[in-house]
């Protein structure tokens, strides 16, 4: 049987440890300086007769066996069997370590629900720190900073776009016994993924133009919907076409929750619908191949939901984002798993019970 170490790996020091993580996998382990050894000999497919020979001064035959059988379970090292996943990050991540260890290795972060003990443990711990080392000031000023400051009246939001924006706000509470309309619901879409128009751009072709901004007008969000109460709309899961300004259904499963997906937040799952943002890389990927694309993506997924709230409030209900999404449960309920498509962001949409506390 021959050997080689995966593509998608990363290594660090901590507490004096050598540490090294598959970020496909998600798992960290640490490493003696003869497993370093061991793994570096392994760019290219081998066996184990090879690597007696090469590290014979430096690791002995069972050692050698015992360090490949622990590096096989955590996926630092592959065989022909295990290589799929690593081969298919070679061909389609064009965005390189960096940008690949920070996106996989948060896809599947763990949140605590809030009656969790890990919830109470970080209560206590900003409670603490916000006695011991205080937040930094949440705002900045110029006077007393700059020698010239030139001051202005504050603007009067009152009327049109800016009355709506004046009045954003987030809401935890939302109104069961109150559904949304299909057309409040694919007016709010329209507004964050609305194709509006095509423009040329010489030598690319045609380009969608909406009303967000979107780095090269590559286009790179899809949006899902759970749909949990829509006049005359069956529940199920939802695709938006932008250019046809029509919904398809993916599936009619009710499960995974709303919650489970998003960090366990149970008052997601008392909205009306909750629009899941889901990054297509291949679309930026294709133009910019620099890993400064994927920043411009994570980017776009905020000018989509803001307009999707701002659509919402005009419409006198509430839209509450949340970027609290375990990867895995999206795909488990969009039953497809593809490596260039993530779930990045997600907006709750519904009215408010009567009472609803206004919050950021």
């Amino acid at each position: 049987m021959k050997f080689r170490r995966a593509k998608s790996i990363y290594i660090s020091i901590k507490n004096e440890e050598i540490c090294i993580q598959n970020f496909l996998r998600n798992k960290i382990i640490s490493i003696t300086l003869q497993e370093l050894s061991l793994i570096l000999a392994m760019e290219h497919w081998v066996d184990v007769e090879h690597l007696t020979t090469t590290l014979k001064d430096k690791i002995s035959e069972e050692d050698i066996i015992n360090s490949i059988y622990k590096l096989i379970i955590c996926g630092v090292i592959l065989t022909e069997d295990t290589q799929e996943e690593d081969i298919n990050y070679q061909k389609t991540w064009d965005w390189g370590l960096k940008a690949g260890a920070y996106h996989f290795s948060l896809k599947n972060t763990q949140f605590f629900s809030r009656n969790s003990e890990g919830m109470k443990v970080f209560s206590d711990k900003i409670t603490l720190k916000t006695i011991e080392d205080p937040s930094p000031v949440l705002f900045s000023l110029n006077k007393d900073k700059y020698d010239k400051v030139y001051s202005y009246a504050v603007p009067a939001f009152d009327e049109g776009i800016f009355k709506t924006i004046k009045r954003r706000r987030t809401i935890r509470s939302f109104d069961l016994e109150k559904p949304l309309s299909q057309v409040e619901l694919t007016t709010c879409l329209y507004a964050g993924l609305g194709i509006l128009k095509f423009r040329s751009i010489p030598p690319m072709g045609e380009m969608p133009i909406k009303m967000t901004p979107s780095g090269g007008a590559r286009n790179p969000f899809d949006a899902y919907m759970q749909c949990r109460n829509i006049t005359d709309l069956p529940n199920g899961l939802y695709h938006y076409s932008g250019v046809e300004h029509s919904l398809g259904l993916v599936n009619n499963q009710s499960s995974p929750s709303a919650a489970s997906i998003l960090g366990e937040q149970l008052w997601i799952d008392d909205a009306a619908v909750i629009i899941f943002l889901v990054a297509n890389f291949d679309r930026t990927m294709w133009k910019y191949s620099h890993p400064v694309g994927y920043k411009a993506v994570m980017l776009e997924a905020g000018h989509i939901a803001q307009n999707i709230i701002l659509a919402a409030n005009e419409l006198g209900f509430y839209g509450s984002p949340t970027a609290a999404v375990m990867s895995s449960r999206f795909e488990e309920m969009m039953e497809e798993k593809n490596m260039n498509k993530s779930c990045v962001y997600a907006v709750a949409l519904g009215y408010a019970m009567e009472n609803a506390e206004e919050l950021i």
